[in-house]
């Protein structure tokens, strides 16, 4: 079953939107309800829901800025992804979501900005403690330099 389907999922949101209808401008559960349509991966929902959430609070939530950014990039509004990015870059003074920078390199990829893509990685990979993230990272410089070498190629 999707995770929209599961009980326990559906009773979380019930709350959450019990919580804002009694006090909209309480964020924390503008907050749930944007992790669990991130998990649904329905995007138009995350994006409404996450620029409600920086509407209330820019500053205390950049990983609000950053599904709102996966969720422009999946729906291929890579500007709007990049934007949204770069702002919670700004806002992620504690670097807690590393991941920004990530996103940030795909976008410089798809935009054959091949250095921008690089820079955005290695701070990315700078950042990044988890195993699977180091990783990921590696793997994302090395389809960089691929892109890179390939239009370097091309006539």
């Amino acid at each position: 079953p999707s995770p929209a389907q599961n009980p326990s999922v559906r009773s979380a949101k019930h709350s959450f939107e019990q919580s804002i209808a009694a006090d909209a401008k309480y964020v924390d559960p503008y907050d749930g309800l944007a992790q669990i349509a991130m998990q649904a991966q329905e995007w138009p929902n995350v994006i409404e829901i996450t620029n409600k959430l920086v509407s209330l609070n820019p500053v205390n939530f950049p990983d609000a800025y950053y599904d709102n950014a996966v969720a422009n990039y999946n729906l291929k509004n890579f500007d709007d992804a990049e934007k949204t990015a770069l702002l919670g870059v700004r806002v992620d003074d504690a670097h807690q979501i590393p991941k920004l920078q990530y996103l940030l390199a795909m976008i410089q990829l798809r935009k054959q900005n091949y250095q921008g893509a690089a820079e955005h990685m290695q701070q990315f990979l700078s950042l990044a403690k988890e195993r699977d993230d180091i990783e990921l990272g590696k793997k994302g410089m090395a389809e960089i330099a691929r892109s890179s070498a390939s239009a370097q190629a091309r006539p």
